[in-house]
């Protein structure tokens, strides 16, 4: 995507992107949907990012999470998020403040507090790409992206991927 692009996104959803997202989509405007087989809805095209992520804020403020765990973790209404992997239980970019220098990626499950599983960064998300590569959980296949789940790590960095 060009910076044009990407301002005119910003633009259109009243979102300020930090410059890391910016740099990520402006390399390339993610995957869509059909020719991400095998990995869910991961690095999705960013206009779907965006609205997914604000769907699964709707969704979890509408719910019974604030009368299960409290409102102080749950997402308050400031904060906006981008979708870096969707599905019930979604990887999230938190671009509340386009300040940050490396954005906080966390995974959201509709079903369990988000303090209940693992922060980590962008650059430490696509260092977990990089790894599953590498260790050949990740592999293409007529052109195609494909995964071997014997391959998927035991260890936390899992949760990267």
């Amino acid at each position: 995507m060009t910076q044009v692009e990407l301002d005119e996104i910003e633009r259109k959803y009243q979102l300020p992107l930090p410059a890391d997202v910016r740099a990520l989509w402006g390399w390339h405007d993610g995957a869509d949907r059909t020719a991400n087989s095998g990995f869910g809805n991961l690095f999705p095209q960013l206009t779907a990012a965006i609205d997914w992520a604000a769907l699964t804020l709707r969704i979890r403020r509408a719910g019974d999470a604030d009368d299960t765990w409290g409102a102080d973790r749950e997402p308050s209404a400031a904060t906006r998020w981008v979708t870096l992997k969707g599905g019930q239980t979604s990887t999230e970019i938190d671009v509340t403040d386009p300040g940050l220098g490396d954005c906080p990626v966390l995974i959201q499950d509709p079903t369990s507090p988000l303090d209940a599983f693992p922060k980590f960064t962008l650059t430490e998300s696509i260092e977990g790409w990089i790894l599953a590569v590498e260790i050949g959980y990740w592999y293409v296949e007529n052109g195609r992206w494909r995964y071997r789940p014997e391959n998927y790590p035991s260890t936390p960095d899992r949760w990267r991927m």
